[in-house]
């Protein structure tokens, strides 16, 4: 059995709570957005399923984690919500990248890189 660390109700609300405040920072409020918490099998904190056509958005965060990365804190849980909502932000641009002949890794790859730039550079800003 692999080792966890248990994320709880109360960090799912203040992940639905900083995921609103970060789509309403970024102006999405044209977005229609659902919230799970739900088992991710230890392979990542949270996801983000969204269509841009539809403005549809599914955003999940994980019941638990494996032990040893980040803590399950205040923090890790606010720089999660607001990289799942900036890949809602970057959503359309992602769509129309997928239209190109790329391969898949390689846009997920530049899309993180991005997501976790944007990440760094507003962090000064709201401390």
């Amino acid at each position: 059995m692999i080792s966890q660390v248990k994320i709880s109700r109360k960090h799912f609300d203040a992940f639905r709570k900083e995921c609103n405040r970060w789509m309403q920072r970024y102006g999405l409020s044209d977005w229609r957005v659902t919230f799970q918490h739900e088992d991710l099998y230890g392979q990542t904190w949270a996801t983000c399923e969204r269509n841009p056509e539809s403005r549809l958005a599914s955003l999940t965060l994980a019941t638990w984690v494996v032990p040893g990365g980040s803590p399950v804190d205040a923090e890790t849980i606010s720089d999660t919500a607001h990289h799942e909502v900036l890949h809602i932000l970057l959503a359309e641009l992602t769509a129309l990248v997928f239209r190109r002949s790329v391969q898949e890794e390689e846009i997920d790859g530049s899309e993180h890189a991005i997501v976790n730039r944007i990440i760094a550079a507003t962090k000064e800003g709201t401390e």
